[in-house]
């Protein structure tokens, strides 16, 4: 179900050519870095933002650690720079994440 969302949104990013900055963002409800959502996220050419910094962006418990399920990922003539998990912010169940873009 969740693989099939990801899809129609990545669908409907076609309508833009590759040159348009676009900006994919949000609770992905799963772990995006693997499998096939990986897979259908990088033949859609995006680019994950947090590529290099898997940290939890839910907050841990005594029973399970956090989990990696919200994501940002640009493409076209943007780059993602100082991606950043807002731990110290606790006013959901997910911490915020912020990224400053750079247009190329």
């Amino acid at each position: 179900m969740r693989c099939s969302q990801l899809e129609e949104v990545l669908q409907d990013s076609k309508r833009h050519t590759l040159n348009t900055a676009v900006l994919l963002t949000g609770d992905f409800n799963m772990d995006v870095s693997q499998g096939p959502a990986a897979g259908a996220i990088t033949r859609a050419q995006f680019q994950g933002a947090f590529a290099k910094h898997h940290e939890p962006t839910t907050p841990g418990s005594f029973l399970e650690h956090g989990r990696i399920i919200d994501w940002i990922f640009t493409r076209g003539r943007v780059r993602s720079l100082e991606p950043l998990v807002h731990r110290s912010v606790s006013a959901s169940d997910h911490y915020p994440l912020s990224i400053n873009v750079a247009f190329v």
